[in-house]
């Protein structure tokens, strides 16, 4: 594809995703000045999509215009959360890096809430956008929708690391934060990705962030994180009925149905990290 149809195919659906946030117009600032921001999973299994799911909720409550961007391509799990259906029909994040659809047909929104996702895909559908011309339309995509969103959440993991498209979401990020649970692999992850991220040119000592989010009710120790350069910012506490609805594929911070003490400081960290999102990416008026 020429540089000025793909050019050609983002203005137009640029202007298709403007006219469905509501509230939002082409010479409206954005909100958050640095707004992208990654979420990864230092190991399998450790909530990092549950907690992406639970920060959009809030921050649409707070009158923001979230994008989530899935990068799973075999495996993507927020449309679970939102009530979106997986389709082989649609436009979706692998057409779209590969070219062969605009941005506006791989973004689907629910309840205000906008995700780019892969639908049913397969392991030659990731090596397929595991190339320079898809981070291309990645870095290309990315610079446009952060003029069209207040913040952009990325939902990674560490087992997809080595792809360069998310090298790509890495380097774009204005802020990392990397989500631990109990399992002693979350260490030597964590190194991986720092070591990852410093051979692609990504500079971690400033923007990478750690979120504890426990499994068990095992105490943690979290001056590990300190030794490793960077900061813990966030616990979220550990409640089976917090595990039950991610498994669920729900927002807990929406339905959740428990009313233990844990519940409420699990409802209660999400609203602080909320706030240390917005206050780190820069709120404007």
């Amino acid at each position: 594809m020429k540089g000025q149809d793909l050019a050609d195919k983002f203005n137009q659906s640029a202007v298709e995703i403007t006219k469905k946030l509501s509230g939002l117009d082409l010479n409206k600032k954005r909100r958050l000045v640095d707004n992208i921001v990654v979420f990864m999973g230092a190991a399998g299994g450790v909530g990092t999509s549950t907690i992406v799911a639970n920060l959009a909720y809030k921050l649409r409550e707070r009158k923001l215009s979230v994008l989530i961007l899935d990068m799973s391509v075999m495996y993507p799990s927020q449309h679970n959360y939102f009530d979106i259906k997986q389709s082989s029909y649609k436009g979706d994040l692998v057409s779209f890096l590969s070219g062969r659809v605009p941005m506006g047909d791989a973004i689907e929104s629910k309840d205000d809430i906008f995700l780019m996702m892969a639908s049913n895909r397969s392991i030659i559908d990731k090596v397929s956008v595991d190339t320079k011309s898809s981070s291309d339309i990645l870095y290309d995509a990315l610079e446009r929708l952060k003029s069209l969103f207040d913040i952009i959440l990325i939902d990674c993991s560490h087992h997809d690391i080595e792809q360069d498209i998310v090298n790509t979401a890495l380097f774009m990020a204005d802020a990392m934060y990397i989500v631990w649970d109990e399992n002693i692999a979350c260490i030597g992850n964590s190194h991986k990705i720092q070591s990852n991220c410093s051979v692609t040119g990504v500079d971690t000592s400033q923007k990478m962030h750690v979120i504890i989010n426990k499994r068990t009710d095992v105490a943690y120790p979290t001056n590990i994180i300190e030794k490793l350069g960077t900061n813990l910012i966030s616990i979220l506490p550990y409640d089976k009925a917090i595990i039950k609805c991610g498994l669920d594929g729900k927002v807990f911070r929406e339905s959740g149905a428990s009313f233990s003490s844990e519940s409420a400081k699990f409802c209660s960290e999400i609203d602080k990290l909320t706030d240390k999102i917005i206050r780190e990416a820069g709120y404007r008026k």
